[in-house]
């Protein structure tokens, strides 16, 4: 989300971002130990565990996730997310971030001049009959621009099982002064928090053409080419992934005269926009 302030990175969301999959600084300085060659546990079974198993003892495959039914669960309940009492546009999206087979909705706005950035999520819950709010650790001042990004990259975490996904909180302070900060965004268990990874602040000068940027992890200088790698490097050894999805956005008078049958049309086009491929 952008922000007026200058985000200034925390050394403790260096240090998250240290033990994620491995160190930020060690990886820009090459000192880390390589890359761990294990994958997450999303494939298919490997041939060593199969062969361990009895072959008397066959397994009952896993019912098929029906998406159909958990749309028109979050179509029929439509009134607990959309945003129809709002002066500025909301984006809506449709997602399995955290990849558990329950899709989520989620409501997004970057409002004013780029400042303010606001985003609710709901998530069908484990009965598959009804949605809950997820729950979230993000500070106000410090909420993703999700809004309109329509690709980015994901990383899964095997240690904690948690998919990481790459947004950034854009900030302006007049026309002279620009900040962006580079942000990993999590749903687990309901829950979404962020762990900033570096942060780009850029300052025009009354007596200069050119602005004066400078790039930082936490207190830590970075170059132009660490900032743009800082995910990679951050999450070196974790499985990547490309997340794509889409938005539909709508003003506030447009959103409420859409009812259960025109949402459901919605949210199914932009279930058919969500993917989740490895790299």
């Amino acid at each position: 989300m952008c922000k007026k302030l200058l985000l200034v990175m925390t050394a403790a969301a260096l240090l998250l971002s240290m033990t994620a999959c491995s160190g930020i600084r060690e990886r820009i300085d090459g000192a880390a130990t390589e890359p761990s060659e294990e994958k997450p546990v999303i494939s298919e079974q490997s041939d060593s565990a199969s062969a361990s198993e009895p072959e008397s003892e066959a397994t009952e495959p896993a019912p098929a996730v029906d998406y159909d039914a958990q749309i028109a669960v979050l179509a029929a309940n439509y009134a607990l997310w959309v945003k129809n009492g709002e002066y500025d546009p909301y984006s809506y999206s449709v997602t399995d971030l955290d990849q558990n087979g329950r899709l989520e909705v989620i409501a997004s706005a970057c409002v004013g001049s780029g400042n303010f950035s606001y985003n609710d999520v709901w998530e069908v819950n484990e009965a598959l009959d009804g949605l809950t709010q997820c729950a979230t650790t993000i500070d106000e001042s410090m909420q993703p621009d999700l809004t309109f990004v329509k690709e980015t990259m994901g990383y899964y975490n095997e240690t904690t099982g948690e998919y990481a996904y790459i947004f950034s909180d854009a900030a302006r302070n007049g026309a002279a002064e620009y900040m962006l900060t580079t942000m990993a965004f999590t749903l687990s268990d309901g829950v979404l928090r962020t762990m900033q990874l570096a942060g780009m602040h850029q300052i025009y000068s009354p007596d200069s053409d050119e602005p004066t940027v400078s790039y930082y992890s936490g207190d830590v200088s970075l170059t132009e080419e660490e900032f743009l790698s800082i995910a990679d490097t951050a999450f070196s050894g974790c499985e990547k992934y490309r997340l794509t999805l889409d938005w539909a956005t709508f003003f506030p008078e447009e959103a409420a005269a859409m009812e259960e049958a025109a949402w459901l049309n919605t949210l199914q086009t932009l279930w058919k926009s969500f993917s989740l491929e490895r790299e």
